[in-house]
Parts: C-alpha cells; structure tokens; sequence
C-alpha cells in the first residue's frame, strides 16, 4: 500500500527505501538510513555478521533515503525451521547467539526468525552461525542488558505463529533454559528475569516453576 520498500538488482545489490515520517518525529533528526548504517558499522565492530553498505542517497523524486548494500548470504531462520527437523540442531546455538548480542550490550529490536539469516548450519560445522538483517532499530549500550530489557527483547519472537511453533517444539522452556545458561547473570539476575519473563508472557507463565 505504501509502495516499494527493498529491492533486488539486477547486480545483486539491495536497494533499501526509507518512506519519509510525520513532521514531529526523531526520524527528522536522525534518519532511519543514517540509523541503519550506524547499525551496521557498530554490529561488525562488535564481530555480527550483517550486511555490507555501499553507499547511501537520497531519492528527491520520493523524498525518501535510500541504503544500497550487499545482502548478506544465508536463508531466515524461519525458513530453516519451516523443516521441523532443524529445530534442535539450530534453536540450541540461537539461544546462545541472543544471549551474546544480549552481554554485548546488543538490543536487536526486530529479533523475529525472518530478520535472522542462518549463515552456515553445515554437517561439518560444529555450530550454525548467525547474521542480523533489518537492523535499523538496532540500540547499542555499553554494559549488558538488563533483566527487563532482556525479557523484552523476547517479544517479537512470541509475535509470530511460525516462531512460537518451532520454540514449542523443543520447548520454549528448554530454550530459556538455553539462553540462561549462557547468559552471563548472576543468580539473583537471573530470578529477576525468570521474574519478567513470567510476568509479561502467557506461554511462559511456568517458567519459573520449571
């Protein structure tokens, strides 16, 4: 309805649109490009696989910005666990990949399965790799998260029927389970984000009792 947002040319590139804001936004200030490009320098600084800007325009015609990049290789993870049979050998590294964007002070706001690209899951590897696409949103912050902001962050993974299905499939419990282990807490931060975890989400009101 909004018309084109991303696309793909013929060279390969992605050419990404930023549709203009209302008058009274942050957006006026600091762009959403200018966020997406910080984003990407910040996610490779702090070793994240994401894409490769090339360079950034502005469109007069649309009054729009646009990032053009070089995509990065890979398919979503919800395209990986549409085959069921993926979910225990790629949910177990993904909870250890959140918890370490997480200690690193890493808030990937969009962190449903589509805007994460599994980069390498082969045979021979002993652990899927990940990388983060649309990373506009992205909020960096010197120390690690908090138990609040963690809990929070598992919203949009909650959001989709497709992400829930395949969490429940291994468990969602086993996956807290996951993710705590590797999340480097203390034992009273932990509680707390047990705590929050149980209190914000339906499928997790047991979670603590497990």
């Amino acid at each position: 309805a909004n018309g084109i947002s991303v696309v793909r040319m013929a060279n390969g590139r992605i050419a990404k649109l930023f549709r203009s804001t209302p008058l009274f936004s942050s957006d006026r200030i600091y762009p959403f490009s200018r966020r997406f490009v910080r984003a990407a320098r910040r996610l490779k600084q702090k070793h994240i696989q994401t894409v490769d800007v090339i360079e950034v325009y502005k469109v007069k015609s649309l009054n729009q910005h646009m990032v053009v990049y070089h995509p990065l290789e890979g398919m979503s993870l919800r395209q990986k666990l549409a085959d069921e049979t993926r979910c225990a050998k790629l949910l177990p590294p993904f909870a250890r990949f959140l918890a370490s964007l997480h200690e690193k002070g890493i808030y990937f706001r969009g962190v449903h399965f589509g805007n994460v690209l599994v980069c390498s899951d082969a045979l021979d590897k002993p652990e899927a790799s990940f990388g983060l696409i649309d990373i506009a949103s992205t909020r960096f912050q010197a120390a690690s998260l908090s138990p609040r902001q963690r809990a929070r962050n598992f919203r949009p993974m909650l959001n989709y029927d497709e992400d829930l299905r395949a969490l429940r499939s291994i468990g969602i419990d086993q996956f807290v389970a996951l993710y705590l282990h590797s999340a480097q807490l203390s034992p009273t931060a932990k509680q707390s984000l047990i705590h929050h975890l149980s209190q914000r989400y339906d499928c997790l009101r047991n979670i603590g009792q497990s």
